[in-house]
Parts: structure tokens; C-alpha cells; sequence
């Protein structure tokens, strides 16, 4: 056989037992389906697919994903594990798939620049520098996170997190320590907050539109639910109820929403898109959209008697998840609606 068949020969053992090492690792991330209704969610685990950065071992690591809301779903779930193994927190930028939010809250900007690591080289990477993978999807609560042991030194957390059952031990200081403006409000905010202050009874009600338009796995709430549940916090309120209406549409809730009496259009400065979030959050209760970022809005609000309404529907009548169960995406004290 010539030089060049043995190579080529060689050559091709090789890319075949990469195809099988690659092949297996796939096969093992896949350990466990999760039936929820009539929908499987996959969770996935691996011993040590990423190694950690310099001085972050020991660090419960956050990977963010989706805008605002979306991250403080991960980093709230991150808190509430890193509280009770007594671990702090770090944030993982290079994996989020946005734009990264969190820098406006008073919370340590640590950065855990975290890397993948294959199979066939994890075996040289000192076990002190590995992370194990704790991967969740979408809005189903999973209790075996608190079966993570104090004892493995690097855990990164991926995926969605939407569900207050992960952090809801934590919830007051997730309000009154976690996600706190480090800045002050703009001016425009601030007179709004004075007006909301000032209100009797203020019910922030969030109108989302913009992404939501071009986007069918969302679609924001038809009108007929926001009459509902108009009607719904008058019934349980009184008639005097001053409604604060946020969207990212303005001209479209003026032309929309003008049924509402006594009602206020907040338009912001879209500069600090945030300060609605902060906005909503003082309001004595809260009509929302399906939208993580009212969601906080609401779940920020510290009244103790609000009353919170929420769509029973996350994802749009077009999208297989439509029905999906909501049951772990919502305090259990949330009205929901159809």
C-alpha cells in the first residue's frame, strides 16, 4: 500500500472515531424527557461541558437569554441557588443570545467568561475548573435543582427559568436588594411616578406590540381580554380607578384603549425602556400582557393587597404551546384570564 492510501486510510479512521465520540456525547447529553401535559421538554445534563474563567470557581453561573425579562428569570433562579449552596453569583455574556440587560440593577457585574469543552479533551482540564450543566426550558417548574449538591465547586444555569417556584424564598430580596435601579429615573419617569403616587387606586395595564407583530410564536392579547379584565379590577376596585397604560406602541393604545375612563397613556422615554418595568411596579395592581417584561413589572409590585391579572395563554393560538399549562408561571394569587 502507498504512502498516500496508508494516509488516506488513516485520515479516515480518524474522522469516523470523531464522528463516534461526537455521536456518544450527543447520545449522553440527552438523559431524561419531561412529559408536561401533552408536550415533552427536554432537560439536558452533562458532567462538565464547559470550564470555568480564572477566579470564578465556585461561582453559580448565569447564561442569559432573551431581553430584560427573560434574564432576570435566570439570574433570580441563579440568586435563589447560589443563596442556599452558599455560592455567589456570576453572569456569562459571551453565550447571551441579546443584548445584556442587567447592568442597570445594583447587582455584582461579575463576569464568568465560561467556555465549551469537548469529551475528548475534558479529560485533561483540572476537575477544580469544570462546570456541570443545569439546562431547563421555557415555563415548568423542576424541584431537582435543589438536589444540586453544596459540594460540586462550578454550576452554570441555561435556559428559560420562568417559574417564581425557583426563587420564591427570595422573593423580598429579589424586590428590595437584587433588582434595584442603580440609577436614578429620568425626568419624564419621575413625574410619572408622582402621578402614580398620587393616584387613589393605580392599575398599570401593558399593551405589548413591536416584536410581537412579526413574531408568531407571540401574540399580545386580543382586545376582549382587556375588557375582561378593565371590567374585572372595576368589579373588585371600585370606579375609582386611574388606569396607567404602557406599550411600545403609543398611537395604537390612544386609538385603542380610549373606552377606559380615567386613563393615562405613559409615554416614556424610550431611551430607558426599563423605567416602564420600574413604573408598572408602583402601581397598586397590575393588568399584564404575555410578556416576561410586565410579568416582573407585577412580581416587583411590593403592595400586599394587589391584585394581579394575567393571560391564562402564554404563546399564540398558531404555535404548538399554545395550551400548554401555565400552572408554574404564575403566583399561585394571579387572576388569569383567557
Amino acid at each position: 500500500m502507498s504512502l498516500f492510501k496508508k494516509a488516506s486510510v488513516v485520515k479516515t479512521i480518524l474522522a469516523l472515531c470523531v464522528i463516534l465520540i461526537l455521536g456518544i456525547q450527543a447520545i449522553n447529553k440527552v438523559n431524561k424527557y419531561y412529559r408536561y401535559g401533552k408536550f415533552d421538554f427536554l432537560k439536558i445534563s452533562t458532567n462538565a461541558p464547559y470550564i470555568v474563567s480564572e477566579g470564578f470557581e465556585n461561582h453559580v453561573t448565569a447564561t442569559l437569554t432573551g431581553r430584560l425579562g427573560n434574564q432576570m428569570f435566570v439570574y433570580a433562579t441563579a440568586y435563589a441557588l447560589g443563596q442556599k449552596l452558599h455560592k455567589p453569583v456570576a453572569i456569562a455574556k459571551r453565550y447571551c443570545d441579546r443584548t445584556y440587560d442587567l447592568g442597570i440593577f445594583n447587582i455584582p457585574q461579575e463576569f464568568n467568561d465560561i467556555q465549551k469543552i469537548w469529551s475528548v479533551r475534558s479529560w485533561v482540564i483540572p476537575a477544580e475548573k469544570k462546570a456541570s450543566l443545569w439546562d431547563q426550558n421555557w415555563f415548568y417548574y423542576d424541584d431537582s435543582i435543589w438536589s444540586i449538591p453544596a459540594s460540586q465547586k462550578n454550576i452554570v444555569l441555561k435556559g428559560h427559568m420562568q417559574s417564581p417556584l425557583y426563587f420564591e424564598a427570595y422573593a423580598e430580596d429579589l424586590r428590595n436588594k437584587v433588582f434595584v435601579l442603580n440609577k436614578d429615573l429620568s425626568v419624564i419617569a419621575q413625574g410619572w411616578k408622582r402621578k402614580i403616587n398620587a393616584a387613589k387606586i393605580s392599575v398599570s395595564l401593558h399593551v405589548r406590540r413591536g416584536d410581537y407583530l412579526n413574531f408568531t410564536i407571540f401574540n399580545g392579547p386580543d382586545i376582549h381580554y382587556y375588557k375582561r379584565a378593565v371590567r374585572l379590577m372595576m368589579d373588585l376596585l371600585g370606579e375609582d380607578i386611574e388606569f396607567f397604560i404602557f406599550s411600545d406602541d403609543f398611537d395604537y393604545i390612544k386609538e385603542n384603549f380610549s373606552w377606559i375612563k380615567k386613563a393615562h397613556y405613559v409615554n416614556s422615554d424610550s431611551r430607558y425602556s426599563y423605567e416602564d418595568m420600574f413604573l408598572m411596579s408602583e402601581c397598586h395592581h397590575n393588568i399584564i400582557a404575555n410578556s416576561s417584561y410586565s410579568w416582573w413589572g407585577a412580581y416587583l409590585n411590593k403592595h400586599k393587597k394587589k391584585k394581579v391579572i394575567a393571560p391564562i395563554h402564554w404563546f399564540s393560538r398558531e404555535y404548538q404551546l399554545y395550551k400548554c399549562p401555565t400552572i408554574d408561571l404564575y403566583p399561585k394569587d394571579w387572576i388569569l384570564l383567557k
